[in-house]
Parts: structure tokens; sequence; C-alpha cells
């Protein structure tokens, strides 16, 4: 047995699927739009995960290594795991393919916390990982500016899937303002991509470079901010423009052992600074409607352009509402995305109010799976914010910010949105927060391997 795994997980296999999945997230909506008949490439991604799963779990069984993670942690999600398996049992569930949508919804990305954790040995690993996330979002942000300057109509020509993945949004300037997809499936999920690239792109920035790297992850923040600008996701806007300046000021105050090296680290700041003021100029100065998405979170509510105190009453309104329909659960899956395709009336998911996350887990699980799902991801977070303060290198350090900050966004978001239900937030939530987790025993590791080691 032991033979046969070590030769199906040789060369570090699980590590090569884990890398075909980040690239695959980018080019999985697009897959989805092309063949937008095909239902079957809606579990491509799965496939590639459950690949990523059972070479991992031979390479465990190699390797007889514990798969390490916080036991606060483990109980939480051991608890909501129940919870969840247990309201495959409630009556009011429809049928078993909408148990089945939720398990895949709710519980199937867990694992990769624990992959994300074993990932990364060495900074050469966690490098590596950022020019894999960097590198594909400049392809992606081009495709979506050109579809911004070609217009929706010439887009829709492409198919019905791309058709529906463009969001007009009203008029600026006597002109329609529309929103483009990129490769993905709504214009949502690109702005989602956008905020976590980004803010990863901007931590490996500040790492110490080879002057060719540093070029690649400049002109990658570039276009990422471009990107940015012509999708106007207001929240990515938003919590970029605290989050770049926040990054950068982290780094360049972190405790420096020479005014030598203090020196460096601030070039590096107003180096980093320099390319985001220029993908954000170049992003408005090819989409200025970015600017009239981002006047809408203050402004007077309009039709689809909701400003941010009244998305907070309807968000709170929401949760009111499911609380009035009971705090028990109604079934796992019973507000999942997926599950208006085998019910037999999917207009209930346009009835009932349940799109943030909160609510969707108190319509399913109850207030006791929310009350799980929530302590397992305070404990991930108490873990990341002492772990960033324990780091003494500013490099490891700058990475562990941009995913504590990522996580602040997901949660400050999750009354109104469910982010975490969607791709690409499903994995790279999951597999950051086990990243997260390890990143304060990578602090000062260089080419050296730190533990435990599975391979």
């Amino acid at each position: 047995m032991n033979l046969l795994c070590s030769t199906v997980v040789e060369r570090r296999w699980w590590q090569r699927i884990v890398q075909l999945l980040f690239l695959y997230i980018c080019i999985e909506g697009l897959v989805t739009l092309l063949f937008y008949e095909w239902k079957i490439t809606l579990i491509f991604k799965d496939i590639i995960v459950l690949l990523a799963y059972a070479t991992f779990g031979a390479r465990v069984l190699v390797d007889r290594t514990e798969v390490e993670m916080p036991k606060a942690i483990n109980l939480a999600l051991f608890g909501f795991g129940v919870v969840g398996l247990v309201q495959l049992l409630n009556p009011a569930l429809e049928n078993v393919l909408v148990g089945l949508v939720g398990i895949k919804t709710r519980l199937f990305y867990i694992p990769l916390l624990y992959l994300g954790f074993h990932y990364f040995h060495s900074k050469r690993d966690l490098i590596d990982f950022g020019f894999l996330i960097a590198l594909p979002t400049v392809p992606l942000s081009l495709f979506a500016a050109y579809q911004y300057l070609i217009g929706p109509d010439a887009v829709a020509k492409w198919g019905e899937g791309f058709a529906r993945s463009i969001w007009l949004i009203g008029e600026f300037d006597g002109s329609p303002v529309y929103r483009p997809a990129s490769t993905f499936t709504a214009v949502g999920l690109f702005g989602s991509y956008l905020l976590i690239t980004t803010l990863l792109t901007t931590a490996f920035g500040n790492f110490e470079l080879t002057r060719f790297r540093r070029v690649i992850v400049s002109v990658c923040l570039v276009f990422q901010l471009i990107g940015v600008m012509v999708n106007a996701q207001r929240f990515t806007i938003l919590f970029l423009l605290i989050g770049l300046p926040g990054l950068l000021a982290l780094y360049g105050l972190q405790g420096s052992l020479t005014k030598q090296e203090g020196s460096r680290k601030w070039r590096i700041v107003a180096a980093n600074a320099a390319f985001v003021f220029a993908g954000l100029a170049l992003g408005w100065n090819i989409a200025p409607t970015a600017t009239y998405r981002a006047e809408s979170m203050i402004r007077p509510s309009a039709p689809g352009q909701l400003n941010l105190r009244d998305t907070f009453i309807i968000s709170v309104n929401r949760l009111d509402w499911i609380a009035g329909q009971g705090l028990l659960g109604h079934g796992l899956g019973s507000a999942s995305p997926g599950a208006r395709y085998v019910v037999a009336n999917p207009n209930l998911f346009v009835e009932r109010p349940y799109e943030g996350l909160f609510g969707q887990l108190i319509w399913e699980m109850g207030l006791i799976g929310l009350a799980f799902f929530l302590v397992a991801w305070l404990v991930l977070l108490a873990k990341g914010v002492i772990g960033y303060i324990k780091i003494r290198d500013s490099e490891v350090q700058s990475v562990m910010a941009a995913i504590i900050l990522y996580n602040l966004f997901l949660l400050a978001t999750a009354g109104t949105y469910a982010l975490v239900a969607y791709s690409p937030a499903n994995v790279y939530f999951w597999f950051l927060a086990g990243m997260m987790i390890k990143l304060p025993s990578l602090n000062g590791i260089g080419e050296e391997r730190s533990r435990p080691q599975i391979r």
C-alpha cells in the first residue's frame, strides 16, 4: 500500500495539483461561459480539488506525518461539519440533491485549510506561490479592459453566458455604465478575485527580489489596479484604498536592524506606492465610470446603486426576516446558490432574501451552525493576529497582514454577501487560512525547511 501511495504522489504531486487549481480558477468562468449549456463544466474545479485531497492524503500515509492544526479550530470545524450533516436529515429539505449541493458549498472546501498549512516550507515556496497568483492577473485584467472598450453589445455576441456576465448599472454623463467580468461568470466574482490578488501582490512587492522579478511584480500590480477600476466593484475599491496604504505603511514602520535597512524598505514602499498610483490612474483613464461607482456608496440610493447606509439597513432586515422563519435551520443546501438548479421552484431563491453568508448559514443550519462557523473564523483571525505580532521577518509579516485584511473584508461584508460560497473565494479563503497559521513558522527561514514536512 505504501509503495503504491509513494508511486502515486512522488515529486510533490499534490503541490502541483494545488498549483493547477489556482491556475484553473482563472479560466473556470471562461470554460463555463464558452460551454454554457454543458453543466458538467461546473464540476471541473471540484475534480481538481478531489485530486489534491487524494494525493495529499496518500502523501500523509507515506510520510506518516500528523496533519497539524490548532485544536480550537479543529473542534469548531468538526462541530460545524456535524451540524451540517445532521441538517441533511431535516424534513424541510426538498430533496437529497439539495443536501449534496449544501455539502459542496459549505463543507467540501474546508480541507484546503490543511493543504494551505502544509504547502509552505520556506520563503522560496512563499515567493513562488506569489508569482503563481500574480502573473495570471495581467491577461485577465487586459481581457476585462478589452471587454469594457468594445462594449456590452459586442461581448453579448460571444454567447448567452457572456451576455449574462456583464452588468449594466445606469448612466454616467449620458453614457451607459457597465461592468465587465473578464473570465469570471459574474462581475462580483472578478472583483473578489482582484481584491485578494492585489493585496497579495502588494505584499510580495515588499520582498527583496531581483530586479527582473521586481519589474514583474510591479507590472502585475499596475494591471491588477486597472482591472479593479474597470470592474468597479465598490467594496473592492474601498478596501484597497484602505488596505494598500496600510500594507505599505506597516512594512515600512516595522523595526529595522540598521539605518541602511530602514532606508531600503522605505525605497521599496515609495516604489510600490508609485505603481499603485499609476495603476489607479491608468484604470481611471480607461474607465472613468469607476468614480461614479465609488461615489454611489455615499450619495442617495438609485436602482442598482444602493449606498452604504441603505445596504446595511437591508442586510439587517434580511437577517430579521430569516430569524422570523425559525432559528433551527431548514436543511443543508436550502440556501446554497447552486440549489436553484435542483429544486422544483428556483424562483424561491429570488424571493427569499438570504444573499448574505450569515443569513444563508442561519437559514440552513440554524444559529448553532452559524456559531460554530464564527468561532472557527474568529479563532483563525486571532491566531493570525498573534502570529503577525510574533513574526520578526517584515516580508513574511507583510503577507500575513494581507491575508488578515482579506479576512476582515470577508467578515465585514458577510451580512450582505456570501463570497465564501462562490469561486474563487471558496478556495482562497480556506487555503490562505491554513497559510496564515503556517506563516509564523517560516519566520526567518530561508532555503531550509520547516516542520512538519508533507512533500
